[in-house]
């Protein structure tokens, strides 16, 4: 004899075939969270493949080979968040493709996306960047006017190299998304 489960959702039919209804999630749990927050100690190398030379080296030095998590949804997870945080837009749209493989959701990965944001090194060392300009140009142009005697001449000579240099020398930002 049959019975009916009253507890089973009922499938939404259409021509053709069955599609079962999903919720979507829009934010991160705990794990995931965590995951995420891994990116701002891993370092780029972490997400790149291990070459003969990288395998070598940590024979010879003794480095520490990168430790992928268990979990391979919390591992793409971390990926995308170390490509956000250290790569390119290229590499973190690879990411967020194998993300959405794994079955996240796109408000899942723009919140992590949002997370991972913040680690990036450049934006953290542009204030400190920014201060080195002025100073150097001060003290070059101190120690240029004891030889040429003229305050104008040596600051002018000092900002012609140092300019350059320090363009030369900034921290460069990928373009695009």
């Amino acid at each position: 004899m049959a019975y009916l489960d009253l507890n089973a959702e009922p499938p939404m039919v259409t021509i053709g075939r069955t599609l079962t209804p999903t919720i979507e999630r829009r934010t991160l749990d705990r794990a995931e969270r965590e995951a995420v927050m891994l990116a701002r100690t891993d370092r780029r190398s972490s997400i790149r493949p291990v070459g003969t030379m990288r395998r070598l080296a940590q024979r010879l030095f003794g480095l520490r080979a990168p430790n992928p998590l268990a979990d391979p949804r919390l591992e793409a997870l971390r990926r995308f968040a170390v490509a956000v945080a250290h790569d390119t837009p290229a590499s973190s749209d690879r990411e967020a493709a194998q993300l959405v493989s794994h079955g996240f959701a796109d408000a899942q990965i723009d919140r992590a996306r949002s997370i991972a944001e913040r680690f990036r090194p450049a934006e953290r060392a542009q204030a400190g960047h920014l201060l080195i300009l002025p100073m150097g140009i001060a003290a070059g142009t101190v120690l240029v006017d004891r030889t040429l005697g003229d305050a104008v001449i040596s600051a002018i000579a000092v900002m012609t190299i140092a300019l350059p240099v320090w363009a030369a020398m900034a921290p460069r930002r990928a373009h695009g998304g």
